[in-house]
């Protein structure tokens, strides 16, 4: 796991780089860290995927850190980002740039352990799969690149990152084999991977690919709400 710090100051990069060791010791994780004191060596090194972890002061040279993660983003909207600070001032803007955590500055490991934890439970996600039969073939799908799925006819067509897959498995059964905690069948015929939610509209969920997803009428209010629930708890938890 490659991890950035991106901090003018280098004794809190140093302190960083210990709780990172620390964590990664008593976690048996291999990781790699990479340190700049500055955005612009940063950005030389940055490309989509090539971090898992990046951690930026909320405050770089006469930079702002909320500026830096919009860079960020439109580079890698993938990697998770952590901003260490010691003014809770910006804590609320971090969420539009789907920041992961907000540290205070002196970070105690106590907390920074818990935050490490959350990322590496959202990476574990890259280790589920669904197994479904395609033209004959039993094909295996990480669960992280399905975006959507609908109905469409006898079958099912299985939208991912990758392109799309159809099988006559039924929804329902797709379903059961999918993580509920981020998939939500918000209508009959379509169920969403809420990762890849950029908007709640009147009747539709917006996706990041700009495709509408139609919300069931008669639940509209606690589908709202179940994705209301669900960035409370990846923020949160």
């Amino acid at each position: 796991m490659r991890i950035a710090i991106c901090d003018d100051c280098k004794d809190d990069i140093k302190h960083l780089t210990n709780l990172i060791n620390k964590y990664s010791l008593l976690n048996a994780l291999n990781v790699e860290i990479m340190q700049y004191e500055c955005e612009e060596s940063l950005f030389k090194d940055l490309k989509k995927d090539y971090f898992k972890i990046v951690f930026l002061d909320i405050y770089i040279d006469k930079s702002l850190g909320i500026d830096v993660a919009k860079r960020i983003r439109e580079i890698d909207d993938n990697c998770l980002i952590i901003f260490t600070t010691i003014s809770p001032n910006y804590a609320l803007d971090a969420y539009s740039v789907h920041a992961i955590d907000y540290l205070l500055k002196p970070i105690d490991f106590n907390v920074f352990e818990k935050a490490l934890d959350r990322c590496v439970n959202f990476f574990s996600d890259s280790f589920k799969f669904i197994q479904v039969l395609s033209n004959r073939l039993m094909v295996k799908i990480p669960q992280k690149n399905i975006i959507f799925i609908e109905v469409f006819n006898k079958y099912c067509l299985i939208h991912t990152t990758d392109g799309v897959i159809k099988t006559y498995m039924s929804l329902s059964k797709l379903e059961t084999l999918i993580d509920s905690n981020v998939f939500l069948r918000c209508h009959k015929s379509y169920m969403i991977n809420m990762k890849h939610i950029e908007e709640i509209l009147e009747n539709d969920f917006l996706l990041k690919n700009n495709i509408k997803i139609p919300i069931s009428q008669d639940k509209k209010l606690i589908f709202k709400q179940e994705y209301i629930d669900y960035l409370f708890k990846i923020t949160r938890s």
